[in-house]
């Protein structure tokens, strides 16, 4: 009967040992996301990203410029970061990170802000509409 709780304590021990080194691998993986003003040219642009659990503000991108934020994914697989873009007189929303839809295209994403939708820059480029 010890024996068997040894073999179970084992085991438990070396299921956390492999979770803990699973986690502390994923933690290092930092995904970066890359917004580039292009709605017009000598148009300003505010971008202002959110997630469940992080606000990161309003930033003000002059025409070309780019604001840039990193997070570590969430271990469950549920990250979600959403801007709101606002330009003359315009106020659009875009989930700019979905996880279950951009792990795999996107550990660094780079993305293209235009009038008609965000266009993510990958070969070929991908744009997509704003969120309704």
């Amino acid at each position: 009967m010890n024996a068997l709780i040894s073999t179970k304590q084992y085991y438990c021990i070396l299921l956390l040992c492999l979770l803990k080194l699973a986690v502390a691998s994923h933690r290092d993986d930092k995904t970066h996301v890359y917004i580039t003003n292009d709605v017009g040219k000598g148009v300003d642009l505010t971008v202002h990203c959110k997630s469940k659990n992080n606000d990161l503000g309003a930033h003000l991108l002059h025409d070309q410029q780019m604001f840039e934020f990193s997070f570590i994914p969430s271990l469950w697989g549920n990250t979600l970061f959403y801007c709101k873009f606002t330009w003359s007189g315009q106020l659009k929303w875009f989930d700019i990170y979905v996880e279950h839809k951009s792990r795999d295209d996107c550990e660094d994403c780079y993305w293209k802000i235009k009038p008609n939708g965000p266009c993510m820059q990958k070969n070929p480029e991908a744009c997509f509409p704003w969120n309704k």
